[in-house]
Parts: C-alpha cells; structure tokens; sequence
C-alpha cells in the first residue's frame, strides 16, 4: 500500500529569512498585503525549521510562502537544499539581497549553481548547478521592471550570473533579491517593488516565451544585455555564465548547463567571448550543431 505524500502541492513557494534583511522586509510586507492562514508542512532535518502559510491566490494556483532558518545568523537561505522534504514544489522564488562595492539600487534575478569553481567555500560547491526555469526567471525580470517603472523607480532591473547554492532541490530556484546595500535594503518602495514582482510572479504567470538561451555574459557578475534581450524580444535566460569562466568551462560544463535547464535551451547567446581559447570554442560550436542548439553574439533590436 503507498503511503500518501504528506507534503502540501504548491505551484510556487516564496521563500524569506528573518535574519537578513531585506529578506525579512519583504516577507513581512508580502505577508502584510495577501491574505493567508497557517499550513502544516513535514519539517527538515535540524537545524532547519520551516514556518509556512498558504497564500490566497486567484483560480487553483496553489502558493505558499515560508520562513525558513537553519539557525545561522545570515544566508540561511542559501543552504536550503533540504526544503523537497516540506513541499512538493513547481519552483521556488527566495526573497534575499544582493551586495556589491557600488552600493546603488538594483533589482535583479537569478539562477543558482557554480559553473566552475566559486571563489570562496561559502557560495557551495563547485560545477554544481540548481534547476534553472526560463520562464520563471524572465517572469521575474518582466515583474520587477514593470513594478519599478509603475513607483518610478529609476534603478537598474537586470539578471545576475548563475552563482552560490542550494543546488540540490528537485524544483527550479529563483532568487529575486534588493540591492546593493544597506540604504537599498531598508528603502519601502525597492521592498514594496520587489514583493509586487513575487506575488504577479506566483499568481500570474506569463504564456510561455519565445526563446529560451543559455548566457554568456562579457561582465564578471550582471547581464544587462541579457536583460534587454528579454524585455525587447521575450527571450528568457536559464543559466548565465560569465564569460571569464569561459577558459575553465568544458563541453561536460556545457551539456550540464544544458541539462539543468528546464525545457533545454534554443541558443547559446554571448556578448564578448574574453580569453576563450580557438579550440575550445569550435569544440563547442560543433557540439552545439549536434544537438540542434544556435551559437549566437548578442546584438541589440534594431530601434
């Protein structure tokens, strides 16, 4: 006889900690403006601990939002990799903050895994990657540049590059994160935003895009060309890698990007191609032929 799943179904399961900020923010606000009551989840293994809500979402769209800590004094989130025991997921959407020496507002999305080796121990293992959604991902961005262009919000909304962990979970992983510091985190309308862009995200998901790529971003970090692409011609990004990984990157680094992707992807799309050696590359076109897949430079819509 099989035992029934215990495991609620959710299509989405948004994601905040309460000891990061603007994390906290923005699941305080989210909980604030949509209706919702407790929902029993099975909880993970300790240290973690789950406390989830049912969100009231339009139609049979099944949402969830949880809190979740495995007791560290920040990026709890980012050791997730036991939540498959709480939820049978379609995707999960973690609200987190983004950090960088610039110190601007910024509003971004982003896959997860490491392409190649991470420069530190604390952003997970190396050549692992988390399932990546196009389609999430580009709902994501669309969200939050419309919800910054209705505050009049004049900040950059842009993908970042594949990085840090969980990489484990049967889902696809989207963070949608406030940057770059802490006046960004603590500002109302970027939280209000960026909450606004989860909820349209969970509750109304767009028809299925036109194009799905893999990325090859010419900056260390952000893929604001991508960005473009994805708002000028509905192209969607899974994986983004950037091209000073490129030297590092095998054809098995490939085929796993590739293969973490949910639906495959239709082309790979490059800005610059830094340091990417001859060989390397036409061993990658070749491969790419093989299976069907464009090996394409980026170049912008005609105005």
């Amino acid at each position: 006889m099989t035992t029934p799943d215990p495991r609620p179904r959710a299509d989405i399961v948004i994601l905040a900690e309460r000891e990061t900020q603007p994390s906290r923010a923005m699941g305080e606000a989210l909980l604030a403006r949509t209706p919702h009551e407790p929902l029993d989840v099975p909880q993970p293994p300790l240290p973690s601990r789950v406390e989830a809500f049912r969100l009231h979402a339009p139609g049979d769209r099944a949402v969830a939002f949880a809190w979740y800590t495995r007791g560290l004094p920040a990026a709890n989130l980012r050791r997730a990799d036991d939540l498959d025991a709480c939820f049978y997921a379609g995707a999960y959407v973690m609200l987190y903050r983004h950090r960088s020496r610039q110190d601007a507002r910024r509003l971004t999305v982003h896959p997860v895994g490491n392409a190649a080796t991470p420069p530190g121990p604390h952003y997970g293992p190396a050549r692992r990657m988390a399932l990546a959604s196009p389609a999430l991902l580009r709902d994501g961005l669309v969200h939050l540049d419309a919800a910054a262009r209705e505050r009049g919000l004049d900040c950059p909304v842009t993908y970042e590059i594949s990085h840090h962990d969980p990489t484990e979970l049967a889902a696809p992983v989207m963070f949608l994160e406030i940057g770059d510091g802490p006046a960004a985190y603590a500002d109302p309308v970027l939280i209000d935003a960026a909450v606004d862009a989860a909820l349209r995200v969970a509750f109304r998901p767009l028809p299925p895009p036109a194009t799905t790529c893999l990325g090859i971003s010419y900056q260390s970090h952000y893929a604001e060309s991508f960005g473009r692409a994805t708002l000028q011609r509905d192209w969607a990004f899974g994986h983004i890698v950037s091209s000073w990984l490129l030297p590092d990157l095998t054809a098995d680094d490939f085929a796993t990007l590739v293969g973490r992707t949910v639906g495959g992807v239709d082309r790979i799309v490059y800005k610059r191609l830094r340091g990417f050696p001859e060989a390397q590359r036409a061993r990658l076109e070749s491969w790419c032929a093989a299976r069907g897949i464009r090996f394409e430079k980026w170049s912008p819509a005609p105005p």
